[in-house]
């Protein structure tokens, strides 16, 4: 009796697993399906997303020198733009390889902390396509500039100093780039025109 018993209770584990997996195997199957129609729902929505987006004009802003521009928390303004050829005095100095672009810039900040300026928060984007980084190295030869960049700017406080850019020539239409801060995505040109 007892290996009756025992034959009718492997036999009925035999058939759980066997159920357990051809049934599993059938939901699959039906997963799958509602899988894939619900991923030809949502590339059709896509479509359709990117369809209405492409139809739409894009309107963007036109910043130029003067224009306060907002990007996240913080303000920037370009104030004026210079050139030169070498900045410092005739023992300390630094010389452009091409021209000196000298941008004098404010920065608030309106958020609800202290924010560091930091040159990362600053491009120049030449008419082309082209990116150039500031050149603190150059900066710093510029009289009362030593504390703009890695300043550190308090919530509602301003603060202004020179971005030098050195590039290849003056001739060019430039824009600066600003971002949000350090771990922002947020970016806006400001072009350096006054029209």
């Amino acid at each position: 009796m007892k290996k009756i018993l025992k034959w009718i209770g492997i036999v009925f584990v035999g058939l759980i697993i066997i159920g357990a997996i051809a049934g599993g195997g059938e939901e699959g199957s039906d997963n799958n399906t509602s899988s894939n129609e619900s991923t030809t729902q949502e590339a059709s929505s896509e479509s359709t997303t990117e369809t209405k987006t492409a139809e739409e004009p894009v309107t963007e802003e036109y910043f130029k020198i003067g224009d306060v521009v907002k990007v996240g928390n913080l303000e920037y303004t370009v104030n004026e733009v210079l050139q030169a050829d070498k900045l410092g005095n005739e023992y300390l100095n630094e010389e452009a390889n091409g021209v000196f672009l000298i941008l004098n810039v404010t920065v608030t900040n309106r958020d609800k902390e202290g924010r560091t300026i930091d040159s990362a928060m600053f491009k120049l984007i030449e008419s082309d396509g082209t990116e150039y980084d500031s050149n603190g190295s150059a900066a710093i030869y510029i009289e009362g500039n030593d504390d703009f960049f890695l300043a550190q700017v308090n919530p509602k406080l301003s603060k202004t100093g020179y971005i030098v850019f050195d590039v290849p020539t003056v001739d060019s239409s430039y824009a600066l780039k600003v971002t949000g801060g350090f771990w922002s995505s947020e970016e806006e040109l400001i072009y350096l025109t006054n029209e």
